[in-house]
């Protein structure tokens, strides 16, 4: 009896794990499928996608006083090599913030700006630093492309 007790607990534990399984990404207002074999912790944040990962804020401005000093912030807590300003594209919209080049030799992309009139910041990952858009995948594409030149 003890056994199947225990066997119905751990059934029901899986099937309600199974039920809590993130499939959209909610960017904005738009609607962003998980690929297989990705897993969303939220509807706002994937982790180690195939190298990439995203996370992001609806904030109450995108002006640059909160910028930089969120910024300021971010630099405090974690450990990186190099940093530069730069500007991205996000859903067709140009964010501004800092590209950090991390101690493990990975990046992180820091941006401000708005989504679908919505104040956005979003902190995206990736192994190498993103120097053409043919280097990403088309769902990377939902939320970073970079700039020419």
């Amino acid at each position: 009896m003890k056994e199947k007790i225990t066997f119905g607990l751990l059934f029901l534990t899986a099937l309600l794990s199974a039920q809590n399984k993130i499939v959209k990404l909610q960017y904005g207002e738009t609607g962003i499928a998980v690929p297989a074999g990705c897993v969303a912790e939220s509807e706002t944040k994937i982790s180690d996608c195939n190298g990439f990962s995203a996370m992001w804020f609806t904030i109450e401005s995108a002006g640059s006083a909160f910028r930089k000093k969120t910024l300021r912030e971010i630099e405090g807590q974690i450990k990186y090599t190099e940093k530069r300003q730069i500007k991205f594209n996000s859903q067709n919209q140009m964010l501004e913030g800092e590209l950090l080049k991390m101690d493990d030799g990975t990046y992180r992309y820091i941006g401000f700006g708005k989504i679908d009139e919505i104040p956005t910041m979003i902190i995206i990952g990736v192994k190498a630093e993103i120097t053409a858009n043919s280097q990403l995948t088309d769902f990377e594409k939902n939320f970073i492309t970079v700039l020419p030149g």
